[in-house]
């Protein structure tokens, strides 16, 4: 075959014509895409089935190494800032989420809060954000509103110097959190939907077998090439052109 034709050639002598193939998804690329467009839908629909909707109610803290309401200098605020982390621990440990859930009513229990608390410290500040998400706004709230009250009593009894003031005080969530996770759905149901989608088409271009080169009619026909022609016609029109099948034995050449 010549060097410069779009094929690779495999072990057992078949090649396949790249270029062939490629002509052979973009005539079916409808399959392709109503593939895609089918698989993505029904990921979407398997997310809002299984996925839970969430609820999260929000809270935060100002940090301080000293009893004060203000921070005057530099190695103050360089204090407060690692005392912030410091209590970024505190307020998810066994201690406070069992405080937590003795004052919650509904049961529920500490490993569980712990599961429910992400807390964070913004770079380079003393304050601390608190966020309780559940799959009921009213536990969330609950949780949250746990921490205000029991965050004092945990706080002075590990760091009796320390100062932590509620900053911004949790309210009841009035929606449920936007779920990412359904177009994350959706994007892998569209994925895989091509990928099947793709395969079929190759399959079934597989399956037609069609002769791709003048080297395919040596090798599938056993036979030798005395000359070629630019397209042949079927019998049943003559005006419509198709592509020679090695299984079609009831072809007029022109």
């Amino acid at each position: 075959m010549n060097s410069n034709s779009n094929t690779a050639a495999a072990s057992n002598g078949v090649e396949i014509n790249l270029l062939f193939l490629f002509e052979a998804v973009i005539k079916r690329w409808w399959i392709i895409l109503v593939s895609t467009v089918i698989a993505a839908v029904m990921g979407l629909g398997i997310a809002a089935i299984t996925v839970e909707p969430t609820y999260t109610s929000d809270l935060s803290f100002t940090a301080y190494n000293k009893e004060a309401n203000d921070v005057s200098t530099s190695s103050d605020i360089t204090s407060s800032i690692k005392m912030a982390n410091t209590f970024m621990v505190i307020l998810q440990s066994r201690t406070m989420c069992e405080k937590v859930a003795s004052s919650c009513n509904f049961d529920i229990t500490a490993s569980q809060i712990a599961s429910c608390i992400s807390v964070e410290v913004p770079s380079d500040t003393n304050i601390i954000t608190v966020s309780v998400t559940t799959s009921s706004a009213e536990k969330s709230y609950q949780i949250a509103s746990g921490i205000a009250k029991h965050y004092e009593d945990v706080v002075d009894y590990a760091f009796p110097s320390a100062t932590l003031r509620m900053y911004e005080e949790p309210v009841l969530a009035s929606s449920a959190d936007s779920q990412t996770s359904l177009m994350l759905y959706a994007i892998i149901g569209a994925f895989i939907g091509f990928a099947l989608a793709l395969v079929a088409v190759i399959i079934i271009n597989a399956v037609h077998d069609t002769v791709q080169s003048e080297q395919d009619i040596q090798y599938k026909l056993d036979a030798n090439l005395i000359g070629t022609v630019a397209s042949v016609k079927s019998r049943k029109n003559k005006n419509n052109l198709k592509r020679l099948l090695i299984t079609d034995r009831t072809l007029y050449l022109h």
